[in-house]
């Protein structure tokens, strides 16, 4: 089951809403380039931005071409300047593109915060980037404008069963009701199901 503990394209996300998997799907298509995925702990919006960004660019060299920044371990604006720097550089990818995944930009100072949005429109057009947040509220007003919000909400324990029935159809391996009941009590934990599911 370790096959399906992480999802390896778009076809393999189960989406909060219809309004969500609208907007990711035109990111992956390259309609939009910009993405805010919002919601609460454990939803999989870390999850989902890694994907999103594979799904638009197949054969991503994802150790040399995908720059991840976590606000929330490091804050200061010299590192932000610098991995921004990074996604100049040519990709090497058929897109010659680099992307880019900003978890927890809530945690950046509100300077740090106008400093990104002035980096940001320094960068060749079309870049990816996707900022994921669980406090959309504390974004500054003028880089929410920037984005694309997806709210990326809880979703229900039926949704995620069913999601979970049918990644495991397609390997051949049906639920049984026990199994189908610990997934239930996880159901409402995208992260605590896709390991629960890495065990059976």
């Amino acid at each position: 089951m370790v096959a399906i503990a992480k999802p390896v394209g778009v076809g393999d996300l189960v989406f909060p809403t219809t309004a969500a998997e609208h907007w990711c799907k035109a990111f992956v298509d390259g309609n939009i380039h910009w993405l805010l995925l919002y919601g609460p702990p454990g939803t999989g919006k870390s999850t989902a931005a890694e994907t999103l960004l594979k799904s638009r660019i197949l054969d991503i060299n994802w150790s040399f071409d995908a720059v991840t920044f976590n606000a929330a371990a490091s804050r200061d604006i010299s590192s932000l300047r610098s991995v921004i720097d990074a996604l100049k550089l040519v990709g090497n990818n058929s897109q010659d593109q680099r992307v880019m995944i900003i978890d927890e930009v809530d945690c950046l100072s509100v300077d740090s915060m106008k400093v990104l949005k002035g980096l940001l429109d320094q960068l060749p057009d079309g870049t990816p980037i996707i900022m994921t947040t669980n406090h959309k509220d504390k974004l500054d007003n003028a880089l929410l404008s920037r984005f694309q919000e997806v709210q990326w909400s809880t979703l229900s324990p039926d949704k995620l069963v069913k999601w979970a029935e049918v990644q495991c159809a397609a390997k051949s391996r049906k639920l049984t009701s026990v199994e189908l009941s610990r997934i239930r009590n996880h159901a409402t934990d995208y992260r605590q199901m896709l390991r629960l599911l890495a065990t059976l």
